[in-house]
């Protein structure tokens, strides 16, 4: 259970458990990288639009599909909802060429975005258990320079893609997060979380990133929320922590 929580401003570690330089696939936590790669690019315009509409040989590239993906969805709906072939049709729309230029200015994890062997998906599927992989601590590396205005996308794309993963409030902060969920052995269908984000406390900013196994029924991705709401929740009750 690798969970890292750090100060925004001193990098300072304020908790951590287990091995959270170990790598695994983003998941839907790539959506992150994606929104801010789709409103630089100018295909993302804001939470509303574009509207793209779901079709049914959208079924045959994902990983998982559910009900609750087969209708239309706007950006905001999206990263609300987690849909597997919006970030898929998204990264069509950027190509090959100017995803890789991004995968590799963000300095993204392990930057292997060639997709399951043999199957020539890297475009659409190399962060969904696949070849793409990032480490707990990589993660919040990434949300560190995204926040401090460091990555090589407009303010424009910060603006956009902030706000809409605003997840609630807790402990006197406002939450932004994003929950992924992938397979840490799919024959066995044992499921791997994550949830990462940071906490808005007055002036100070706490970052974090928890991956979990999960045998449930649910996604593990709703099960690292919930694991990693309840961390900073006792966090937000000690006084060793910013805010």
């Amino acid at each position: 259970m690798p969970y890292l929580v750090t100060d925004f401003d001193t990098n300072d570690i304020i908790d951590l458990e287990g091995d959270v330089d170990a790598r695994f696939a983003p998941c839907s936590t790539f959506k992150i990288p994606l929104a801010l790669m789709g409103f630089d690019a100018g295909i993302l315009h804001d939470g509303q639009g574009p509207l793209w509409h779901y079709k049914p040989e959208y079924d045959a590239r994902a990983p998982v599909m559910v009900d609750a993906w087969r209708k239309s969805f706007d950006p905001a709906g999206w990263l609300k909802e987690s849909a597997i072939w919006y970030s898929q049709v998204l990264a069509e729309k950027l190509g090959q060429e100017k995803f890789a230029r991004y995968v590799a200015a963000f300095d993204y994890g392990n930057g292997d975005i060639s997709g399951d062997a043999g199957k020539n998906n890297g475009l659409t599927n190399s962060w969904l258990s696949s070849s793409l992989q990032i480490s707990p601590r990589e993660q919040i590396g990434f949300l560190r320079r995204m926040l401090a205005g460091k990555l090589p996308v407009s303010e424009f794309a910060l603006g956009k893609t902030a706000p809409l993963l605003f997840a609630g409030e807790i402990g006197g902060g406002r939450l932004f997060g994003k929950t992924g969920t992938g397979f840490a052995d799919r024959a066995a269908k044992k499921q791997r979380g994550w949830y990462i984000g940071w906490l808005e406390r007055g002036p100070r900013k706490m970052l974090y990133a928890g991956l979990f196994d999960y045998e449930g029924p649910e996604f593990a991705g709703k099960y690292a929320r919930g694991v990693m709401t309840d961390v900073l929740n006792r966090l937000c009750n000690s006084s060793d922590v910013p805010g």
